[in-house]
């Protein structure tokens, strides 16, 4: 194959042919995630309910009603930390732990679901108690750290977790959001090669789109 055209990638991995490296691929994100969040910015600790986000941060990808800032599932990355942990909703964290063997063993817990866009369906009373549940298991893993009065960021804005948290002297920030907005920026090798696979699937289909749609057919 000539330089001009680059290197062939497989759509599925083989033994035969060096393909898209996803190992590389995932370690790169979460450097990218890191150097964003504790070397550019002074943060303690980042939590994501921002589905595309924690998707970005820990390769882990769910059913799709976990759309984004559900509340469903979320993820906390501690500055220290190798590798983010994921809370998952319900028995979704057996299946995250097998498809997942990057996780450390015990870095898959279960969510305390009912943050972010579904929050208020549960009843006043019922979303109290989910918050405050929320915030003592995050807080947990922040003083783990030694980082529970550091700056903790955040994606999305809830003035309940806010204030629960406040109530625990820890300060809060939605810098979270532009900081993985910056990680998320700048494409990778691998991202650029899974980019270009994707193109070809929708080009392909629109040739076949072309060739049955043409005049006359009805």
């Amino acid at each position: 194959m000539t330089e001009a055209h680059g290197l062939s990638y497989p759509f599925q991995n083989t033994d035969w042919i060096q393909g898209i490296n996803m190992d590389r691929l995932r370690e790169q994100r979460l450097a990218s995630t890191k150097r964003e969040l504790f070397e550019k910015r002074d943060i303690g600790a980042y939590i994501s309910l921002n589905e595309w986000n924690t998707r970005y941060m820990t390769s882990t990808y769910t059913p799709s009603w976990t759309t984004n800032s559900s509340g469903l599932r979320y993820s906390l990355l501690v500055e220290g930390d190798d590798q983010p942990i994921v809370y998952e909703q319900g028995d979704i964290g057996y299946h995250t732990e097998r498809f997942a063997p990057w996780l450390p063993k015990g870095n898959v817990k279960y969510a305390i679901t009912g943050m972010g866009w579904i929050a208020r369906c549960m009843g006043e009373g019922a979303h109290e108690a989910a918050v405050n549940r929320f915030v003592g298991q995050i807080y947990d893993e922040l003083k783990r750290n030694g980082v529970e009065k550091k700056t903790l960021a955040m994606d999305f804005a809830d003035p309940y977790i806010t204030e629960a948290f406040g109530a625990k002297g820890v300060k809060t920030s939605g810098d979270g959001y532009l900081a993985l907005l910056e990680a998320r920026k700048y494409k990778t090798p691998e991202e650029v090669q899974c980019l270009r696979n994707t193109c070809s699937v929708g080009d392909a289909m629109f040739g076949a789109l072309r060739k049955t749609a043409g005049p006359g057919v009805s």
